[in-house]
C-alpha cells in the first residue's frame, strides 16, 4: 500500500502506530498521523508549516490532547488503521497525481488530513489557519528539488 510513498511518508505513518499504541487507542487516527508527520522532522510538512507560520509546538501539543497521550510503553505492532486513515491514503495519492509528482510525501499527507473533515486532524489544522488552498500554494512556491 505504501510503495509510492516517500521514506519521510513511510516513516510518518511508523510514528503514528507507535503513536497510537502510546495512547493506547485500538487503532491509527488521524491526530496520529499528523503526530507523525510533526514527529518525523525532516519531511516538506515543516517547511510548508514553517510557510505558513504554523505555531508547531502548539500543533503537536493539541495532537497530543485530541489524543490523550498515556505515558505508557506499549509494545509496538501493527495497529489497524481506521476508516478515515483510508481516506487520507486515497486523498493523498490523489493529490500527488493532481500535482504530478511521482511519489506520495509528507506534504499529500497533509493535503489528505485536511481534506478528511471526518478526522481531529482536519479540525487541528483548520484551527491553525491551514488550508487546503494555502498548503498547495506553499508547495508550488517550494522547489521541485525538495518536494
Amino acid at each position: 500500500m505504501f510503495e509510492k510513498f516517500t521514506e519521510n511518508g513511510r516513516k510518518a505513518f511508523a510514528i503514528a502506530n507507535r503513536e497510537a499504541q502510546l495512547f493506547h487507542h485500538e487503532g491509527v487516527e488521524t491526530e496520529h498521523v499528523l503526530l507523525g508527520l510533526i514527529k518525523e522532522g525532516e519531511n516538506v510538512t515543516l517547511k510548508i508549516f514553517k510557510a505558513l507560520d504554523v505555531d508547531v509546538k502548539e500543533l503537536k501539543l493539541q495532537c497530543q490532547k485530541a489524543g490523550k497521550a498515556a505515558n505508557q510503553e506499549g509494545d509496538v505492532e501493527k495497529m489497524p488503521q481506521s476508516p478515515q486513515i483510508q481516506h487520507v491514503i486515497k486523498y493523498a495519492v490523489e493529490e500527488a497525481r493532481q500535482l504530478k509528482h511521482s511519489v506520495v510525501g509528507s506534504e499529500h499527507i497533509l493535503l489528505g488530513l485536511i481534506r478528511e473533515t471526518e478526522g481531529a486532524a482536519s479540525t487541528l489544522l483548520a484551527k491553525q489557519g491551514i488550508t487546503v488552498e494555502g498548503v498547495r500554494e506553499v508547495i508550488a512556491k517550494l522547489s521541485p528539488h525538495t518536494v
